[in-house]
């Protein structure tokens, strides 16, 4: 039998999946009550428990802004969940949004400051090329959905292509499996961006919101497990905030 603190973090992983498992069955089969804003609230406190029980460094920068990026991420699924989408609050909803994207781009932009490797941007520069089309094609989505809301919109929009490129840049300094990671949190995470904007702006997809909220869990997951690969893989300065 394993010992408590060797199962806890395989314990919180199982809850986690079961909470975004259960949120998404909500949307589909259309439950009402507390169980869909709880599973909401619920699913990122549960992966920063996650990280904060198989952090190698739990003092070092990177990790407390990562946990402050989970932070901000349920204060925004609260207020998303607590005031059924007011128009009123959705402007404060992306700023929040914003906040969270801005705090996982220093995570990995710190990251590669920090370590050996290059940085792959600079090597790389045909890359910016791909998120400028990124860019447009968001920007597009979004552009002709609420004329308040386009300045919102459009920082936000800037948070998303900053993480894109600040996970993009760890290609030769981070151990490919994080690398691979990482890029497949951040690649599912336009995915959930697009798809909410679509679906906002453009036209109703029909199950679009457990596809949106699907990705959004694999998304952090993703991010924060790539983001441990590599610290357990490196001998990082310890830096306390």
């Amino acid at each position: 039998m394993l010992p408590v603190s060797a199962s806890l973090p395989r314990l919180l992983l199982w809850a986690y999946w079961l909470v975004a498992a259960l949120y998404i069955a909500g949307i589909v089969a259309g439950w009402g009550g507390w169980s869909n804003p709880a599973a909401a609230i619920l699913l990122l406190p549960i992966l920063g428990a996650y990280l904060w029980q198989q952090a190698a460094h739990k003092a070092q920068m990177q990790t407390r802004l990562l946990l402050a990026a989970l932070l901000a991420g349920t204060a925004c699924d609260a207020t998303v969940e607590l005031t059924q989408y007011d128009m009123g609050f959705y402007g404060y909803v992306i700023y929040l949004r914003t906040l969270e994207y801005l705090l996982l781009s220093a995570v990995f932009l710190l990251e590669v400051s920090r370590g050996s490797g290059p940085s792959f941007i600079r090597q790389s520069p045909w890359v910016l090329v791909w998120l400028g089309v990124l860019a447009l094609i968001i920007l597009w989505l979004t552009w002709w959905g609420f004329t308040a809301l386009r300045g919102p919109i459009l920082i936000n929009l800037a948070a998303i292509l900053l993480l894109n490129v600040a996970i993009i840049n760890r290609l030769r300094s981070a151990t490919e499996q994080s690398f691979l990671l990482a890029l497949a949190g951040v690649v599912a995470l336009d995915i959930s961006n697009t798809l909410a904007a679509v679906t906002r702006f453009v036209y109703p997809i029909p199950y679009a919101l457990a596809v949106i909220q699907l990705t959004y869990a694999l998304a952090h997951f993703w991010l924060v497990r790539g983001f441990l690969l590599q610290q357990h893989s490196e001998d990082f300065k310890d830096v306390s905030l």
